[in-house]
């Protein structure tokens, strides 16, 4: 492991801080018609029902074993106890060491792995921006990706900056605002907005982030995945951005 990714997983479970967090790990799974245990959270409904009630050790204790018991059921992400500061904190953090940010869909993805001010992200070519919207209220998703497990290293594991989506039927997304005059859209679908004009950069809006992005615009395919290979995110979540770790931490 690099220096820098250490740095990064030091930082990851400061921020985390398990012992003090009252987040309920519910992913929107909830299958317990199917099973006693929640194959989203592994908690029973008494557990569930209580968690506001459970005394914060328990609470504490029942997040430490989640990545582990998740990943033996073959899940592959997480729910973490972040709030927003903490969560941008964390955004920011992994570009200074070694990451990148990622939003388009398959066949334009835009993609910027330093930091340029506190909620922006830009590529090593300037050819690429990304903002992160921190209006809207966020949660952050731990990704274990092909051939990886929750219970890996964290700084070898991705961050999913997601919002439940009923923010979308509320139109409260950031690709659900009004389009800069003169551009016009290449696709437009209930998770993401590409948008091009005949002078300008080409214009990438998730329901938490934009991004700009230098080069011509390809063909795209209207029907192309916004979720990174291998990903299958919950229904109730929309995918805003992808923190993505370095690609040899």
């Amino acid at each position: 492991m690099t220096d820098s990714s250490k740095h990064y997983r030091d930082l990851f479970y400061q921020e985390l801080q398990y012992d003090a967090a009252d987040h309920s790990p519910c992913v929107g799974v909830c299958d317990h018609e199917v099973q006693q245990i929640c194959s989203g959270c592994q908690r029973q409904q008494d557990d569930i029902k209580t968690w506001r009630e459970t005394e914060p050790e328990k609470r504490a204790s029942v997040w430490k074993g989640l990545p582990r018991a998740l990943a033996d059921r073959g899940r592959q992400v997480m729910r973490l106890p972040l709030d927003q500061d903490q969560i941008v904190r964390l955004a920011m953090a992994r570009l200074d060491h070694g990451g990148s940010w990622r939003i388009g869909i398959d066949g334009c993805w835009l993609q910027a792995d330093h930091r340029k001010d506190e909620t922006c992200a830009i590529s090593r070519d300037g050819k690429t921006q990304l903002w992160l919207k921190t209006e809207l209220k966020m949660r952050a998703l731990l990704w274990a990706g092909p051939g990886q497990r929750l219970d890996d290293d964290p700084a070898r594991l991705s961050l999913l900056l997601v919002t439940p989506r009923i923010r979308i039927e509320r139109g409260e997304g950031q690709h659900q605002q009004p389009l800069p005059d003169g551009y016009q859209v290449c696709v437009n679908t209930d998770t993401i907005r590409i948008s091009k004009t005949d002078h300008g950069p080409i214009i990438a809006e998730t329901v938490i982030a934009k991004g700009e992005w230098q080069n011509p615009l390809p063909q795209l395919d209207q029907k192309a995945s916004d979720l990174p290979l291998g990903l299958k995110l919950p229904d109730s979540y929309v995918l805003g951005l992808a923190i993505l770790p370095p690609q040899n931490p």
